[in-house]
């Protein structure tokens, strides 16, 4: 297990921006530590590492919400079977009257971040397990970053990277 925290990826930052630990001049802590907190989200965003399944009673309504503390769904299942994500322009497409179709849910679409939408509506009460990838914590500098060293590697380097952009003029 890696015991690397946010406050040591900002020392390594600084080490390479040739800062002082203690009292940076040009970056401060507060800064580099939004820059760890927004690398971590990307890191999420590409490996989904932080996926949740969830137990969701559907309402007889087309369009349903997603579990609050999450991003987006990343699929949905009825009865352990993996339900086809689709596009709302696929529904009307594969069949314009769709918004009148009730029944066993047979196909989703992702409408924004925060809901979806399904191409049935349920006449019983039935519930469907979604996974979705959940919004990751807010890292203070004590909190360890629970990775392998390579992925801390990687966010040192997100973070070293966007320091330097605030040395960077118009030219760049």
């Amino acid at each position: 297990m890696n015991t690397t925290t946010a406050g040591q990826v900002i020392d390594d930052v600084l080490d390479q921006l040739e800062e002082d630990h203690a009292a940076p001049i040009f970056w401060n802590r507060a800064e580099l530590l939004q820059f760890v907190n927004d690398a971590y989200l990307e890191f999420l965003l590409i490996s989904g590492h932080l996926v949740k399944e969830y137990k969701y009673d559907l309402i007889s309504a087309k369009v349903q919400s997603i579990p609050s503390g999450a991003i987006a769904a990343i699929h949905i299942a009825y009865n352990n079977k993996k339900i086809e994500k689709v596009t709302v322009e696929h529904f009307d497409r594969e069949n314009p009257n769709w918004v009148n179709e009730t029944g066993v849910l047979k196909k989703w679409a992702p409408m924004g971040l925060q809901h979806w939408i399904n191409d049935r509506h349920t006449v019983l009460p039935r519930s469907v397990t979604i996974a979705t990838l959940d919004r990751p914590p807010v890292f203070a500098e004590e909190t360890v970053i629970d990775l392998a060293q390579e992925y801390i590697d990687a966010l040192t380097e997100y973070v070293f990277h966007m320091a330097r952009f605030k040395e960077s003029g118009l030219e760049f």
